[in-house]
């Protein structure tokens, strides 16, 4: 993969990532979610005192305003992504505020199952080769909602407590969801409620765009298809299923070989990965989930060889929308990085 681009020379952190619980390792992206919803609340203020001046304002910049709140809540989700990580109280009640007033309660409940069962049949946020975006936004939003609830239900089942009932957290997020809509709407009016969920359409759909093409079209073979794995892989291998303690459906028992840096696609700009608090590292990130933003490592060809796209994350995504442009682009580099994987294993 490193034909495709040159590889940038980054700074590799220095020393031993802080631990999970860390509240400085992860505050910047904590300060960055809440001003992001400060000026997002400014936004929605704007819509409301604009609908109801006397004449009304034409909306002439409405729609740039809200395309503008929207991604910037896409660049946001990198932060949110990094607190869901976080084992620090402050860390996840920053993420789970974010999540829930987008609409994406489901992600911090689940996010913790694709990495368990990345690129395997079992996790439907992994694009399989050849599946259009179009597809995918109804397998990865329904997909989230539901492993969501069943993850929930399960909780439910081991408390002992009803499933509809305090105990359910996503039950308890999705009224809270719709809580905060209405309490938008009630605060500021309609506009701005209607605003927020514009803003929040933008958002999602980013956020499908960045899950589809980060594992695009690579696999986790099953151990059998593997000649002669050496025997560390093989005792890190983990079950589709037994692993989960959640849904997901399909898999079966069957075995997958670990992961390694080839289940994941990497970006080495650094203007992106400033932006999305490195989380396009994603090779290493999958490989230390609790490891910090600051410490992630980026692949090199010779230590820790990995996937990597062809142009900038921002760029490609475009792609996405033109799936005979997209396949152009990216279905061999997928073949290439799992015969590669193939080789990595054996």
């Amino acid at each position: 993969m490193g034909r495709d681009h040159k590889q940038q020379q980054q700074q590799q952190p220095a020393g031993k990532a802080p631990p999970a619980d860390d509240l400085a390792a992860r505050l910047v992206p904590t300060l960055a979610i809440a001003a992001h919803l400060a000026a997002a609340a400014v936004a929605y203020a704007a819509v409301a005192a604009a609908a109801a001046a006397a004449p009304p304002q034409p909306p002439y910049m409405l729609p740039l305003l809200l395309y503008s709140v929207g991604t910037s809540a896409a660049v946001t989700m990198g932060g949110a992504h990094e607190l869901v990580h976080s084992r620090h109280p402050v860390h996840l009640a920053a993420a789970a505020t974010f999540l829930t007033a987008y609409w994406w309660y489901p992600y911090y409940r689940a996010h913790h199952q694709h990495h368990l069962h990345v690129c395997t049949p079992v996790d439907y946020t992994c694009a399989p080769k050849g599946l259009n975006v179009y597809s995918y936004f109804g397998q990865y939003f329904a997909g989230s909602y539901a492993e969501a609830w069943e993850l929930s239900i399960q909780e439910c089942d081991r408390a002992g407590q009803p499933h509809f009932s305090a105990t359910n957290s996503t039950l308890v997020a999705l009224g809270a969801q719709a809580l905060l809509t209405a309490a938008l709407a009630a605060a500021l009016g309609p506009a701005a409620a209607a605003f927020h969920l514009g803003v929040t359409v933008v958002m999602l759909t980013y956020m499908a765009i960045f899950d589809y093409v980060l594992h695009y079209g690579l696999v986790r073979p099953p151990l059998a298809a593997t000649s002669n794995p050496p025997p560390a892989a093989a005792a890190a291998v983990t079950s589709a299923t037994s692993s989960s303690s959640g849904g997901g459906g399909g898999g079966g028992r069957r075995r997958y070989t670990p992961i390694t840096p080839y289940t994941s696609w990497n970006s080495l700009y650094p203007l992106e990965n400033g932006m999305l608090f490195s989380v396009l590292l994603h090779s290493d990130h999958h490989l230390a989930a609790s490891k910090s933003y600051g410490w992630l490592r980026a692949p090199s060809a010779s230590s820790s060889p990995a996937p990597l796209f062809p142009s900038p994350i921002n760029l490609l995504g475009l792609s996405v929308f033109i799936p005979p442009l997209w396949r152009a682009i990216m279905d061999e580099r997928a073949d290439e990085a799992n015969a590669r994987h193939l080789e990595y294993l054996s």
